[in-house]
């Protein structure tokens, strides 16, 4: 029996450090025919696509200033954001590849890429994969916040009851497009690869924490810097960050380091994300403290929790409530009584050796289950139902 033809369509980040969109054309390439809609470098996971359909964001100012009259006119007139959307060259692109792509079914990966499945969709399957809460993404940005979220919004309200099935990556945000939008999304976790990592005990008298991500500044990275300085001389802090050296806050938090903690924070290179558990394997405890700036931050459930489990470490997180609930569920780690440095560095000096090593076992046997081969099977048990009952009408 042929395989069927499935178009995955991704607008928000560069395919090469767009660690879900490679996890899906990994694991749905066995399955079907992949035309993957996007843009970036799509070098690490060639020989998983069948087509792949580069978009060119590029925009001349004017282009860039009618635009925005848009959105501003859309704040009063919400057909001014239809008008924005189906005028950009770069979704005007993107639709005319779907189109050609002529799929038996569409995966779209953000809310700007819904419209567009939809559209070349037909009476054809659509599935929605949200790993953000989309118009919560950068309620940080005061200007975001009042023109860009109501922008989302008005498509997610349009173009989300007609999406055949959703997913998601945290129960909290699939109670949210619930409520808000009418989705009912599936679970399916940020998780990577199952890796066997080789077992390591840990010195009592220099252990390690690791954070692995970029340095945005409202997740507020000076905190674990802080709180290494307030806790026991027996930790030492090690960034993996994805920014230049350059980079004004990467800047910073290097001289906040040398400043309030001499000696005890590192600045790590960053690796590929398929390389990532490897390369946090080394060290002791996992850091994840995001505090709430927007609602995907309080709502999500990270990669870096289930970089950490599968690298055979237990993980520190704040109160946001499905890395709380994860940590809980499974015992791989502690939940701080707030997202300050205070309230960090009390309860890493509350840890004997003895708890660390106990929740590293127990990250151990979480990683069988946590990881990419369970999680990703989801989708694709989900993609195959979706066509099978296609098939049939």
């Amino acid at each position: 029996m042929a395989r069927k033809h499935l178009c995955i369509i991704s607008l928000s980040l560069p395919i090469e450090v767009d660690i879900r969109l490679i996890k899906q054309i990994e694991y749905l390439a066995p399955h079907y025919h992949l035309t993957v809609i996007g843009y970036g470098n799509p070098e690490r996971v060639w020989d998983h696509i069948s087509s792949w359909k580069p978009i060119d964001r590029t925009e001349s100012p004017r282009q860039k200033l009618w635009e925005r009259a848009l959105v501003f006119g859309g704040r009063v007139l919400p057909k001014f954001y239809d008008v924005w959307y189906w005028q950009r060259p770069r979704y005007q692109q993107a639709l005319n590849c779907a189109r050609m792509a002529r799929a038996d079914a569409f995966l779209a990966d953000d809310w700007a890429a819904i419209p567009l499945a939809v559209t070349a969709a037909g009476q054809r399957p659509v599935v929605f994969d949200a790993d953000e809460y989309w118009p919560g993404e950068v309620e940080s940005s005061r200007a975001w916040k009042l023109f860009f979220s109501p922008l989302i919004r008005h498509f997610l309200t349009k173009y989300a009851g007609k999406v055949q099935a959703s997913a998601t990556v945290s129960q909290p945000m699939a109670d949210r497009y619930h409520a808000e939008f009418g989705l009912n999304p599936i679970l399916v976790y940020n998780a990577p690869k199952f890796v066997d990592v080789p077992r390591r005990d840990i010195d009592p008298e220099h252990i390690t924490l690791v954070h692995q991500g970029s340095p945005v500044p409202n997740r507020r990275l000076e905190t674990l810097i802080e709180a290494v300085a307030l806790a026991d001389a027996r930790y030492t802090l090690h960034l993996m960050l994805v920014a230049p050296e350059a980079d004004p806050y990467y800047r910073s938090l290097v001289h906040l380091a040398e400043t309030v903690a001499p000696g005890r924070v590192f600045f790590q290179p960053p690796v590929y994300p398929t390389e990532i558990v490897r390369a946090i394997a080394q060290y002791d405890i996992g850091i994840s403290l995001i505090p709430p700036a927007t609602a995907t931050y309080w709502l999500t459930l990270p990669n870096k929790i289930f970089e950490s489990i599968v690298a055979g470490q237990p993980v520190i997180v704040g109160r946001s409530p499905a890395m709380a609930d994860l940590i809980r569920q499974h015992d791989v780690g502690w939940v701080t009584a707030d997202f300050t440095a205070a309230a960090l560095a009390q309860t890493l000096n509350a840890l004997t050796t003895d708890d660390i090593r106990a929740a590293r076992e127990r990250a151990r046997r979480a990683a069988q289950i946590l990881n990419a081969e369970v999680e990703m099977a989801k989708l694709v048990n989900l993609l195959s139902e979706l066509l099978a009952n296609a098939d049939v009408a």
